[in-house]
């Protein structure tokens, strides 16, 4: 439950004298004077940490507030060649490289071991000499697969490196037993989305897919490589086929299914050597404590018997294009734009990313934390945890006064709802510990190698959880992302460090704007512990129906009213359309942590004794402009259409007017009246929380 798509976090309380300073920007009229330079100079947007160059005068609020908020901005907004999106996650995130890539630089001078990973993901000359070398062994591995056992040996080794594996496994919370790590297995076996194989919309996609396994098993010599991507294609169509869509994946009723054991797994899902493969990835004999749990089971159970019943040549040429896909960017240049050849088909993204940028989320990936550690020490003072730590007490007030005041829900479930929110671990900048990587090796001049030994690694610390207590202080994120997300089974919302910067927060800017800002992220994911998926975790994170049936089939009811505003809405791309039982728990967090802000934010008006009707109506202005102005952002059609059928998040441009155009407030704050495109009657807006 992240706040963006790979991505969906915060406001900040001024000191006193900032909070006098707000006062004097308003006259007795109501009307803004000019703003005081002595305090807000320092605003890294605009006089008041809002870009009102960037607004489009000219359209109508009521009409389309994003473009009202940042038309032009918009407008002279150009995608960088090397991405297929641009906007201020993504601004955010360069910076983010940047930031580190110094880190890496200085670490490389002293030799120290993120250093050396670095450095030998920027040898290119050395990787391109290498050429096929690495990897030779493993492919003639996979050529001398020609049993079940051989081949379920082959797959388990996915936990420890690039081979492949037709189902996905991992280790974590158990969210009926929080406290213990489970096992879980889930659906795997295609690398596109399943509407790319089953949708014509996508055949191009289909089609490009195709020619790039050709071309990818040519390269490392694969016999009859063009019969081989037909074999793939054909088999990939029948795993999609077997595979749970997006909205079904996002279920955690329905993608809970303990098993008793390896045994139940085989009665139930046969076709696939499951003994062998969990005992080759070190599963074979589990701690009493740790279950194993299967997700998608109905496609668990389909993938295993195609796969029972698929040649083993042709399992042998799968296994070969995945190897050689996912190790690709680790290998000579060929390699390198082949891939990418295929990558701009599915993305538009129109030339590759400098190899420093590559070798940079290189080391995020595989030593995130030992880069954070040092990251948060440059570039994450304690004055700015702090802030945020008080603004996210403001948000949880406000979140506690609207529960209290919520007319659907019965009270009884509605004090346990109060008692999950209380129950909130808010976790911000960066973990209480960092992990150490003292048994990874690295070598400088050997980058497959440091791949190979850093996967081995990473599952070696997984397996180390099994028959553990779980650690709640473990992060899904390193500081140095530019994102947010909600832990259901942990009952914790984490604010890495990367997202607490302008436009999301800035401590020189108007209160008004970082509530809309950061204030709404927070709220956002505040109230994914309480959107379609959340729901269903208790106060101690427990998967656990907690609700009566009256509060269900009302929730029910407001969401599948608000989904259909997103399934209306116009992107103004052909083909493109919202599908909102994939997005709805991004939508209803929206809604929601954008009506905290504004709660919020009012609030600490009144504690200023600044809650005069023209304070509260610029404020709120500000707010909703706050918000719009987080979402700047343009896609690329091709992926703006991935997102669409693969991503829980809505468009940028959703996120903006959706939510606004269910909140009372925005409606008093730019005088929008019937008739406006924009505008919804009172008895059709939105409130779920």
């Amino acid at each position: 439950m992240a706040l963006l798509h790979v991505l969906v976090a915060f406001s900040a309380t001024l000191p006193p004298a900032a909070s006098i300073s707000y006062r004097k920007i308003i006259d007795d009229s109501g009307r803004l004077e000019a703003l005081p330079r002595n305090f807000l100079k320092s605003a890294a947007i605009g006089d008041y940490g809002f870009d009102e160059a960037g607004q489009d005068s000219s359209v109508s609020p009521g009409d389309n507030f994003f473009s009202f908020a940042s038309g032009k901005y918009i407008e002279n907004l150009t995608i960088p060649e090397d991405e297929s999106s641009w906007g201020n996650f993504d601004i955010l995130s360069r910076q983010s490289l940047e930031r580190v890539r110094g880190i890496l630089e200085d670490d490389v001078k002293s030799d120290g071991k993120m250093g050396r990973f670095y450095a030998s993901f920027m040898n290119a000359k050395s990787v391109d000499s290498l050429d096929t070398s690495p990897i030779k062994s493993t492919l003639a591995e996979i050529a001398a697969v020609n049993t079940s056992a051989d081949y379920a040996m082959l797959s388990a080794r996915a936990t420890r490196g690039f081979l492949p594996a037709p189902v996905s496994i991992g280790i974590s919370a158990n969210p009926k037993d929080v406290e213990h790590y489970c096992v879980t297995l889930d659906q795997g076996g295609i690398s596109m989305p399943k509407e790319y194989y089953l949708d014509k919309q996508f055949a191009s996609k289909k089609a490009a897919y195709k020619t790039h396994a050709a071309k990818l098993l040519e390269m490392v010599g694969w016999p009859e490589h063009e019969k081989a991507s037909k074999d793939i294609l054909e088999l990939e169509d029948k795993l999609a086929n077997a595979s749970w869509s997006q909205a079904q994946l996002r279920s955690p009723i329905d993608n809970y299914n303990p098993m008793s054991g390896i045994d139940d797994l085989k009665t139930q899902a046969p076709g696939f050597d499951w003994a062998v493969f969990l005992k080759q990835a070190g599963l074979g004999h589990l701690p009493k404590e740790s279950k194993l749990v299967v997700g998608a089971l109905g496609a668990v159970k389909s993938i295993a018997k195609i796969l029972g019943e698929t040649d083993m040549g042709v399992l042998r040429s799968h296994a070969a294009f995945h190897f050689v896909s996912q190790v690709s960017p680790f290998l000579s240049e060929r390699f390198i734009n082949t891939s990418f050849q295929f990558s701009k088909v599915m993305t538009g993204q129109k030339v590759l990313s400098p190899r420093w940028k590559r070798g940079v989320r290189v080391l995020n990936e595989h030593m995130g934390e030992a880069v954070g550690k040092s990251f948060v020490k440059l570039y994450f003072p304690a004055k700015a945890k702090a802030k945020v730590e008080l603004l996210t007490t403001q948000l949880k007030d406000a979140f506690k006064r609207r529960l209290q005041k919520v007319e659907w829900m019965q009270e009884a479930t509605k004090k346990k709802a109060l008692a999950k929110l209380d129950k909130f671990s808010i976790m911000v900048g960066y973990p209480k510990k960092f992990r150490n990587y003292d048994e990874l090796i690295v070598d400088k001049n050997d980058l497959y190698g440091n791949m190979v030994r850093s996967y081995d690694a990473a599952w070696d610390w997984y397996l180390g959880k099994l028959g553990t207590k779980v650690d709640k202080d473990e992060w899904e994120m390193t500081p140095q992302t530019v994102n947010a997300y909600n832990m259901p089974p942990n009952n914790q919302v984490v604010f890495p460090a990367a997202i607490l910067q302008p436009p999301f927060f800035d401590a020189a800017a108007d209160m008004a704007v970082n509530f809309g800002g950061i204030g709404a992220v927070i709220g956002h994911e505040m109230t994914h512990g309480f959107d379609d998926q959340g729901r269903h975790y208790d106060e101690g994170g427990q998967l656990k129906d907690w609700w009566t049936d009256a509060d269900v089939k009302a929730f029910q009811s407001r969401a599948k009213q608000y989904g259909a505003q997103f399934e209306k809405f116009d992107l103004g791309v052909p083909g493109a359309h919202i599908k909102a039982d994939l997005t709805m728990g991004e939508d209803i967090a929206d809604l929601g942590g954008l009506t905290l802000a504004l709660d919020a934010y009012n609030a600490a008006l009144a504690a200023n004794g600044t809650h005069t009707d023209s304070m509260k109506a610029e404020g709120a202005r500000r707010v909703f402009l706050g918000w719009a102005q987080v979402w700047r952002a343009k896609d690329r059609p091709d992926a703006l259409l991935k997102q669409l059928v693969s991503d829980p998040h809505p468009p940028c441009k959703a996120r903006v007017d959706i939510p606004t155009r269910n909140i009372d407030a925005w409606y008093t704050a730019f005088d929008i009246k019937p008739g406006a495109k924009q505008y919804l009657p009172e008895k059709e807006r939105v409130v779920i929380w």
